[in-house]
């Protein structure tokens, strides 16, 4: 074991140390954690001596082991009574797996959740301990570290919501499930932003088959039943029923289709030497300050283009109103709400860590793995609210007064 091999395990040990995952405590994974740990340790002390134990010409040092030490260790196993740590003559080694007076380890298992939270299969994890730290672990017993998040994930996606939010964000990432044969399905993913502008994952589904209005709402009914009852505005694609779906549910809510989704979509009905021109006339609507500017805009794209391309004109023309709603936003905070970019980068982070399975065996494992990523970007998210959202502050707030009452 080199050198970048400790301190990439020592990272990996920052992890969240404040939620234990248990293991079913039997005899095979004590005596697996012991000797596992045990040759850690042995290593550990061949990086800080600086030789190994067979090779005392590369020897450099007056230091030099003076045999073992049994300490008790407590592990989400069950109890070591007697881990042996190495000891040297100078008594310099220490070890930055646990301190002197630390009497529980359950950092492995930690190690474990880490790496499959970044999309590592079992059977890599299994692999990888098993090359670099001696761990006989096969991947079912992996699988059983893993499962414990279970009961995480369900306290997190049953847990009550805030009674407002300043934006939603709605959108859905497709991914291959088996239920029998393998199928592509529809996972469901909407993150809200509160009235401090910070943003949350609001929930993750999946309710079997393509996406469909009914399914949404279905979505936006847990919502509501887990306390959220005001919202601004939902950001969202173009999907027919969708807008329906969701005032059914909070019909104060006002929608504001991708400009970004509908664009893409019209341009790819244009020819090549008219793409960059007709790009620049679609800006010049949504870039424009006021309503009353961007109506102006469309007139002008429907003057110059109606005859040549008159059902991108006339498509314009239809969601007007739908694709500007942002316009009726504070100015600070526009570029960030006229899109569903921000929440697909989200979905770009989610693929990272499923592109490794062709398929999932059910739809909670694929949840399951996406929570592990969830509880990575909130960490990573948690503290730092949407851009210029404090410049919008006051202008949300008197919005959200005056559509719903003090």
């Amino acid at each position: 074991m080199n050198k970048n091999n400790i301190d990439k395990l020592i990272e990996e040990l920052g992890l969240d140390k404040h939620i234990p995952y248990e293991i079913q405590q039997d005899e095979f994974m004590l005596s697996v954690f012991k000797k596992g740990l045990e040759t850690l340790l042995r290593n550990e002390m061949t990086l800080q001596i600086g030789y190994d134990n067979n090779n005392r010409r590369a020897k450099k040092t007056d230091n030099k082991r003076n045999g073992f030490r049994e300490r008790p260790l407590d592990t989400s196993a069950g109890r070591i009574p007697d881990l042996k740590v190495p000891r040297d003559r100078q008594g310099a080694y220490k070890t930055k797996l646990f301190g002197d007076r630390e009497t529980k380890m359950d950092r492995i298992e930690k190690l474990i959740i880490g790496m499959y939270a970044k999309g590592t299969s079992t059977e890599d994890i299994s692999d990888l301990l098993n090359s670099l730290y001696n761990f006989q672990l096969n991947p079912q017993t992996v699988s059983n570290v893993v499962k414990k998040i279970e009961d995480e994930f369900s306290r997190w996606r049953n847990r009550p919501l805030a009674d407002e939010y300043a934006f939603v964000f709605i959108d859905a990432l497709h991914q291959k499930i088996r239920r029998g044969t393998v199928d592509t399905e529809a996972i469901y993913i909407i993150v809200g932003v509160n009235m401090e502008g910070m943003r949350e994952f609001l929930g993750i589904y999946n309710l079997g088959g393509c996406e469909s209005s009914n399914v949404w709402k279905e979505c936006y009914q847990n919502l509501y039943e887990r306390g959220a009852r005001k919202i601004l505005l939902a950001i969202m694609d173009g999907l027919p029923g969708n807008e329906e779906a969701l005032k059914e549910i909070f019909p104060k809510t006002e929608v504001q289709e991708c400009i970004i989704h509908h664009t893409r979509s019209q341009l790819a009905k244009v020819k090549p030497r008219h793409k960059t021109e007709m790009a620049e006339d679609i800006r010049a609507i949504y870039t424009q300050t006021k309503l009353e500017y961007a109506e102006k805009e469309l007139e002008r794209l429907t003057g110059k283009w109606q005859k040549l391309y008159p059902s991108i004109t006339r498509s314009w023309n239809e969601k007007f109103y739908k694709l500007t709603k942002f316009l009726a936003y504070p100015a600070a905070i526009r570029k960030s709400i006229y899109t569903t970019n921000w929440i697909e980068r989200m979905n770009r982070e989610f693929r990272r860590v499923t592109r490794n399975k062709s398929s999932f065996p059910t739809s909670e494992s694929a949840l399951k793995l996406m929570f592990l990523k969830i509880r990575d970007l909130e960490r990573r998210y948690g503290e730092k609210a949407m851009y210029n959202f404090e410049q919008a502050k006051y202008d949300l707030r008197e919005i959200m007064n005056n559509r719903y009452g003090k």
